[in-house]
């Protein structure tokens, strides 16, 4: 009796080198190779927007929230305009990156922190915006 499968292995290598070789597969394999290290970066840049996130809550965050507290803080609360508390803020933080203030703003009025309001019709019809702290 003679063993078929003893002559088998050579043509199971050619199939896996044609296989290998082929136009189609060699795209699907580049293709898959793309899609696995654009999701590495997806993922990475999304690490380091967390970073930024948790670094702007972590210390501009806590100085606006204690900034707008302090405006309630009288015994008369005045309204806390938010150019007053940008302005408190860049003397707090001079080394402070440009547009961090609105950054970390936006994020406590995301987490629900600080409301802001925008004031009536001022002086040739300016309006200001006012910030409330709400909690949290």
């Amino acid at each position: 009796m003679v063993n078929t499968k003893a002559f088998q292995f050579g043509i199971q290598e050619r199939s896996y080198w044609e296989r290998i070789l082929d136009p189609e597969y060699q795209a699907q394999r580049a293709a898959e190779k793309q899609a696995k290290e654009t999701e590495q970066r997806r993922m990475v840049e999304q690490y380091k927007e967390q970073q930024r996130r948790e670094a702007i809550l972590s210390q501009s965050g806590p100085a606006i929230v204690e900034i707008v507290k302090g405006f309630d803080a009288y015994e008369r609360p005045t309204p806390a305009k938010t150019s007053e508390v940008e302005r408190q803020f860049q003397e707090a933080f001079p080394t402070a990156a440009p547009g961090e203030f609105r950054n970390a703003l936006e994020e406590l009025k995301g987490m629900g922190v600080i409301h802001e309001v925008t004031s009536s019709i001022g002086f040739m019809g300016a309006r200001e915006t006012n910030l409330h702290y709400m909690g949290g």
